[in-house]
């Protein structure tokens, strides 16, 4: 997977930007940055969908979106962002790529939780016009539900998430639940050596 992690992200235009559009089977980690103006777009429709996504820990200080167009994943403990999008451009249930789709379309719902009351937006045009009812709540995407200690009882494909051991579990089978999520490492051990400086005053001009 590609980390990108303690960046800031931000366009001083009248529109906001996409940081980020991931394509072709793409896994994403997006974590501890910042983005101002500027959105976080996964990209969906036409089978060029990503394929995985965590955002988690970022900081949306003006309240852009979040937009997933294809995939599955992980997004919680953000703060500020606005709408969380999820959505299919096209195509009949289920698409090719389509959000809470894996492997050769089989069912791989995504998980949402704590991003601070930011609601979660099913079929609703945010980055791109959507078709209807292709992305359903407790099916494709579930809102797990948190805590220090695993219920009882569960329906299988929710999910809880431990706050003291940051660990998502999710169930497999009625009243069986099966770890199936940690963070990796962080910082990125890559980032813990003597790597150089970045550059200073880096501009991207689009062509």
């Amino acid at each position: 997977m590609i980390f990108l992690e303690n960046n800031t992200f931000s366009c001083s235009g009248s529109t906001i930007a996409s940081a980020i559009e991931s394509y072709y089977g793409s896994r994403t980690v997006l974590r501890y940055n910042t983005f101002t103006n500027a959105q976080i777009d996964q990209h969906g429709g036409g089978g060029i969908g990503a394929r995985w996504w965590e955002v988690y820990n970022n900081n949306f200080p003006d309240g852009a979106p979040i937009c997933m167009r294809a995939g599955s994943g992980v997004i919680y403990s953000n703060t500020g962002s606005g709408n969380i999008f999820m959505l299919q451009e096209n195509g009949t249930y289920p698409a090719a790529y389509q959000d809470g789709r894996g492997q050769n379309e089989t069912l791989d719902p995504a998980y949402v939780w704590l991003n601070g009351g930011t609601p979660l937006q099913l079929n609703t045009t945010g980055c791109a016009t959507p078709e209807p009812n292709m992305v359903e709540l407790n099916r494709d995407v579930y809102n797990a539900s948190t805590g220090t200690s695993l219920p009882g009882t569960c329906s299988v494909n929710q999910a809880f998430w431990n706050t003291s051991s940051n660990t998502l579990y999710r169930c497999t089978s009625a009243n069986t639940w099966t770890q199936y999520y940690q963070p990796y490492t962080y910082p990125h051990p890559l980032a813990q050596g003597n790597l150089p400086s970045p550059p200073s005053n880096l501009i991207a001009t689009p062509q």
